[in-house]
């Protein structure tokens, strides 16, 4: 008998493995930081200053199942860091590249006048800017 629920088992797993990643199953999934390519600061005119963050990156062709999370954000002082992570399936075979998204992040808070380092990713592939607010 426990040969043939072995065999059995071993029939189905394909099929239910096929039904998992198919259904979009968080269990083949994987997270990961994004590349960025670059990072541009915008800051507003109204003191103390409204900023967002333009960033590009580099993501896993969606029609894999790559996807995009909302970026997070720290503030410690007069240095921001963003962190924008992807979502995708594990083990799976794509005919595209990279492809690069564009995301604008508004930075919580107001700026009062002075320099300011955003970072975003930091980790090895992080980009940084450094911006002012001017008076």
């Amino acid at each position: 008998m426990t040969v043939h629920i072995t065999h059995t088992i071993r029939m189905l797993a394909p099929i239910v493995a096929l039904v998992m990643a198919i259904s979009g199953c968080d269990l083949f999934l994987r997270e990961g930081y994004t590349e960025i390519e670059s990072v541009e600061v915008q800051v507003g005119k109204e003191r103390p200053a409204f900023v967002q963050v333009h960033v590009v990156a580099l993501m896993g062709d969606t029609t894999c199942g790559a996807k995009l999370l909302s970026p997070s954000q720290e503030r410690k002082g007069n240095i921001i860091r963003i962190t924008v992570r992807a979502r995708e399936r594990a083990g799976a075979i794509c005919y595209a590249a990279a492809v690069p998204f564009e995301i604008t992040v508004p930075l919580q808070g107001r700026f009062v006048p002075g320099v300011y380092r955003v970072i975003v990713n930091s980790r090895a592939n992080s980009l940084e800017k450094e911006f002012e607010v001017t008076p």
